[in-house]
């Protein structure tokens, strides 16, 4: 007898293949906090851009207030941080307590800077030298003397006004001298003397002109 094929029994419901699990992710590890910045004090900040501004500029002799570009680049940069400041004009050199303003003017041949800290604190910058001048160091009187200006435009007319008024006058003196040199008591003919007393006199009144041009800072001027 033949061999009986055994029917081929096909499941129902096979059975499901496990479904994959992804593995939980562990726990990360948070990140350290960013350091808390210390915020800078007036003092840091002015100090930070005298000596910052001292590296990148050159300051030179030559030239007459050369130094009132590099006052006015200091004081651009205190007023951008937030800081109260003043551009002086005037003379560390001497002591011009004993001036009045015309001498005061007249002599002016140095610009810095005046910030101010707070109501009752300041400190000047020498930007020439990237130095903070605080009250009570060694000749430092000096520097919180002067003529005060509150912008760059208003030192900018003081100084284009004591260039000329620096320039007639010294002409001025100079035909004065040329006149009591070579004039008084000499011949001379009379067209050379009306033409010489013309010059004289134009050049006083040009110098008296000038001068009182200058006036309108005599406010700003700060002896004690």
């Amino acid at each position: 007898m033949a061999d009986k094929t055994a029917p081929v029994t096909i499941p129902q419901n096979p059975t499901p293949v496990p479904a994959q699990t992804t593995p939980a992710a562990a726990d990360s590890v948070p990140e350290p906090a960013p350091p808390a910045i210390k915020k800078l004090d007036k003092m840091q900040i002015v100090e930070l851009i005298a000596a910052a501004f001292h590296k990148t500029h050159t300051y030179t002799l030559a030239g007459d207030f050369v130094c009132l570009d590099m006052a006015i680049d200091v004081w651009n940069q205190l007023k951008t941080n937030g800081i109260d400041a003043k551009i002086m004009g005037g003379n560390i050199h001497e002591n011009v307590t004993t001036w009045n303003f015309r001498h005061l003017a007249r002599e002016s041949n140095h610009a810095w800077v005046v910030a101010k800290l707070s109501p009752t604190e300041k400190v000047a910058i020498e930007t020439t030298a990237g130095t903070v001048i605080k009250p009570g160091m060694e000749n430092s009187s000096a520097y919180f003397k002067g003529i005060e200006f509150d912008t760059p435009a208003e030192i900018k007319r003081f100084d284009s006004l004591r260039k000329k008024a620096n320039e007639v006058c010294r002409d001025a003196s100079e035909l004065i001298k040329d006149w009591n040199e070579n004039f008084v008591g000499k011949q001379r003919r009379p067209e050379e003397i009306i033409t010489k007393k013309s010059q004289i006199e134009q050049r006083k009144q040009d110098c008296e002109n000038t001068q009182a041009g200058l006036e309108e800072f005599k406010s700003r001027a700060i002896f004690y």
